[in-house]
Order: C-alpha cells, then sequence, then structure tokens
C-alpha cells in the first residue's frame, strides 16, 4: 500500500473517532439538559407537613392534633410517623407519634401537663429515625384551673363535659309555680345557713369550665360535704336527678352529678349540681329556705362545692344573675350567706290534737315475677328510680346503690304518686294471667333512704300488705 493512502485511512479513522466524540458531547449535553429539571423536581417533590396545633390548654387537658402529609408517595406513606415533640432544653422529646392514613392525614392525642404555665411544641415527619419534615413550633400556654376546695388533683378529662343539662324540658314547662317568694330580677340569697361563709372557688365566666353557653354565668362555692343546701327563693321543683355516686362518678349525668332544678314563677331555674344527697322530688312545691340536698363531689367534680347557676328553664342557657347579699362575686372572694331558717311550726295545743296519715311507712319488698301459675325470684333486682317509669336501665332513671331482693325493705315510703303501668307477668301470657298472684299497677311510692336519696319504687314490687298506698300523702 502507498504511503498516501495509508496516510488517507488514518485520517479518515480520526475523523470518524471525532464525529463520534461530538455525537457523544452532543448527546452528554442533551441529558444534562434533561437530568438537571429531573434533579429540581425530585428536590421539589421533598416532604412536607402540616398540622393544627392550639395555643392554649388546660392542665390535664386531654389535647386532639390532626394534620396532613404533603408530597408523600402513596406507596412510602406506610413508612413514615407524625410525632409531636416537646421542647426539653435544646432537644425535643417525643410525647405522641400516629401513622399516616392512605390519604397521608394524622391524628395525634396527647394530654396537657397538670403544671407549668407554657410548653413548646411542633410536629415532625419521621422515616426511618430521621425527621424529614417539620411543622412549625408553637408555644403552648397552660391555664391552671381553680380547685374546688384546695384539691390540687387534675380531673381526668377537661371540664367541657358540663353540657346540656339532661331534663326533659316539656316536662319541666308543664310544672306551675304556686306562689312566689324571693327570686325576683335574677337574684337569689346564698343558699346556706345564715352566717356561713363561703369561698367563690370558681367565678361567672371562669376558664375552668364556666366558658360554655351552658355554663357561662355559674359559680362555685366551696362548702364542705354534707352541708345543707337551702332554697334561695320558693318555687317548685322542675327536675331531681341523682343516681350518681358521692364521688368519682365522672360524666353521671353529664358531669353535673345529682342536682335539683328549682323553677322560678319567671320560668328561670336555679340550678345546684355535684350533690350528695337530694330532699325533694319532682313537683314539689317548697318554701324559700327549705333543705334541697347536701353538698358532694358527685359526677365531674374534683371535690366538694356547690355548682349553682340560674338557667332558662326550658333551653337550659345560662343567665346572668346575681346573689341578693353579695351581688356577682369574683373568683376567691368569700362571701357571708344572709339566709334564714324556715319559721319555725307552731306548736299544737294539747286539748285539740289533730290526727294526721302516717308520714313514714316502712315496705317490704317481693321481687318475683309470675312463672306460668307459680312464682320466681326476677333475675333483677328491685331499685328506686328518679320517675316514676318503667325500663330506668336503658332510659337513664336508675338510682345505683338501692337494689333491693325479696325480703329486703326500703326506710321509708313518704309519700305515692302515679306513674307508668308496671306488672309481674308476663302480657299476653294465658298462663300468667291465670296466676292468682299477678299484680298490676300505676301507684309508685316515693321513697326517702336514711342518706337522704329519694326516689320511686312501683307497688308492684312491694308485697301484698304493704300495697294500697298505705295513706301516704300525694307526692
Amino acid at each position: 500500500m502507498s504511503s498516501h493512502a495509508a496516510a488517507g485511512r488514518v485520517r479518515f479513522r480520526a475523523g470518524r473517532a471525532i464525529a463520534a466524540a461530538a455525537a457523544l458531547s452532543l448527546v452528554g449535553i442533551a441529558l444534562a439538559a434533561v437530568v438537571g429539571p429531573l434533579d429540581a423536581g425530585a428536590a421539589s417533590r421533598k416532604p412536607s407537613l402540616s398540622a393544627s396545633l392550639p395555643t392554649r390548654a388546660q392542665h390535664g387537658q386531654q389535647l386532639t392534633i390532626s394534620g396532613r402529609a404533603l408530597r408523600v408517595r402513596r406507596a412510602a406513606r406506610s413508612r413514615y410517623r407524625a410525632v409531636l415533640q416537646r421542647r426539653s432544653g435544646r432537644t425535643w422529646r417525643k410525647v405522641a407519634r400516629a401513622r399516616l392514613t392512605r390519604r397521608a392525614v394524622f391524628t395525634l392525642h396527647w394530654r396537657a401537663p397538670s403544671s407549668g404555665s407554657r410548653v413548646t411544641l411542633r410536629v415532625a415527619l419521621v422515616r426511618g429515625g430521621r425527621v424529614r419534615a417539620v411543622a412549625r413550633r408553637r408555644a403552648l400556654r397552660l391555664l391552671v384551673p381553680p380547685p374546688p376546695v384546695g384539691n390540687d388533683t387534675p380531673p381526668p378529662a377537661a371540664h367541657e363535659e358540663l353540657g346540656e343539662l339532661p331534663i326533659d324540658p316539656a316536662e319541666v314547662d308543664g310544672y306551675q309555680v304556686t306562689a312566689g317568694v324571693g327570686g325576683g330580677d335574677f337574684t337569689t340569697r346564698v343558699p346556706f345557713a345564715k352566717g356561713s361563709r363561703i369561698r367563690v372557688s370558681q367565678g361567672q365566666g371562669g376558664g375552668y369550665s364556666h366558658s360554655g353557653a351552658y355554663t357561662r354565668h355559674a359559680i362555685d362555692l366551696a362548702a364542705g360535704a354534707g352541708t345543707p343546701v337551702l332554697a334561695g327563693f320558693s318555687g317548685v321543683i322542675a327536675a331531681a336527678a341523682g343516681g350518681c355516686a358521692a364521688s368519682g362518678s365522672w360524666g353521671c349525668n353529664r358531669g353535673f352529678g345529682n342536682f335539683v332544678y328549682l323553677k322560678h314563677a319567671d320560668g328561670t331555674c336555679a340550678l345546684f349540681a355535684h350533690l350528695t344527697a337530694i330532699n325533694v322530688a319532682a313537683g314539689q312545691q317548697v318554701a324559700r329556705y327549705s333543705q334541697l340536698g347536701t353538698v358532694g363531689s358527685s359526677g365531674s367534680s374534683t371535690g366538694a362545692h356547690l355548682h349553682m347557676d340560674r338557667l332558662v328553664c326550658t333551653t337550659r342557657i345560662s343567665l346572668p344573675w346575681a346573689f341578693e347579699e353579695a351581688g356577682q362575686p369574683r373568683e376567691g372572694q368569700t362571701i357571708t350567706s344572709g339566709n334564714e331558717p324556715p319559721p319555725p311550726a307552731a306548736t299544737p295545743t294539747p286539748t285539740a290534737p289533730t290526727p294526721t296519715a302516717p308520714a313514714r311507712r316502712v315496705i317490704t319488698v317481693d321481687n318475683r315475677v309470675t312463672n306460668g301459675m307459680g312464682m320466681r325470684e326476677d333475675t333483677t333486682p328491685a331499685r328506686l328510680t328518679t320517675k316514676p317509669w318503667i325500663r330506668c336501665s336503658t332510659r337513664g332513671c336508675n338510682i345505683n346503690g338501692t337494689e333491693r331482693s325479696s325480703g329486703g325493705t326500703y326506710d321509708a315510703a313518704v309519700c305515692q304518686t302515679t306513674g307508668e303501668r308496671t306488672t309481674n307477668g308476663h302480657d299476653g301470657s294465658a298462663s300468667d294471667d291465670a296466676n292468682p298472684e299477678r299484680f298490676e299497677s300505676t301507684r309508685y311510692y316515693g321513697v326517702r333512704l336514711g342518706n337522704g336519696t329519694f326516689g320511686y319504687v312501683s307497688e308492684v314490687w312491694i308485697r301484698a300488705s304493704d300495697r294500697g298506698g298505705l295513706g301516704l300523702p300525694g307526692c
């Protein structure tokens, strides 16, 4: 081969190499142009987080914090956790965590501490032990609740459980006041014996539990357990609800515990709540200074005190009101009762005694039901109820702790009334209908126990010799 031909071939191959290199360079530029935007897009898909953090809470309050993770691929969501963190010095300490749902949302539950005045919180998105995103941190102000009688134990939940009073508006509206003494212009006497000095443990509008529409103008009075509660004006008992233990019955009767609802002639009602014992019954006309019950800590309460308010009877909305002796006292203020005892009863002359019907009768329970032509003990014991009704286990009117089996006694029946029909037989059973001991009645006895509890029991569940009313007055 000639030298000219060899040189030409070398130049040809070099040209091809240069062309190939140029082509590769163009491909690289194109790839760089493509990869650059892809990398930027990947960077823009970094996960982020949105969450709603509160700014204030009460000591011991259960908080619910919800939020959503953004730009997290569906397939990877199961590997992420939403974590609530509390700042401790220069570090963040985990206090709650939750998984992401398929829609990348989460809900965190945490109870605020029972001491301190402020904590700093944030929500973080964590994967593989590393924080991938953080929601804006927020300072949480802690509100210190005033304990009713110096009890510093935090409640198991926020006092917002006090809500709409559990009464029947139609029934309350049906009660009429026969005579009105006191209570005009939304006032009342301090409901304790004259001269009693009582501390206001929470005033009107108190942030602990007096901030809702049903409690905004309520006042808590720190009196000892068992202190008699007296009516500040005359009226009719529109409702009297018991059935709650004297303490430790959180949430009972929607948090109000045992309560009395006293109706005034103007259509408003005074509420006396968290009682231990109740000394009156629905429909009863009461005079000013009459004892309604005793102070306690039933329902949602952290210590013995009287929760008192003036409400629109049927809507149960809290109204502005005042004490005749002390106006609208502030939280922490001590007030003195100007209430008075009822006038002494006139002493009957011995020459003209007036015979009266027996005021109290011990009655014996017969809790048997028909069993064909025989009788057997009912599997459910007899018990007192707050209303002369049947099926109170599903209607919320049973009074716990008053159960009796056959042979047990109630001391004592003090009045009688009518209510819903009760029978110890089986309606529709021909064999039960022929049982000579089958009995039905609409009569109920009003029973007051030695501890002051008042309730009703059908005479069906009382032995035959104690039926018929026993000459007792109407309830």
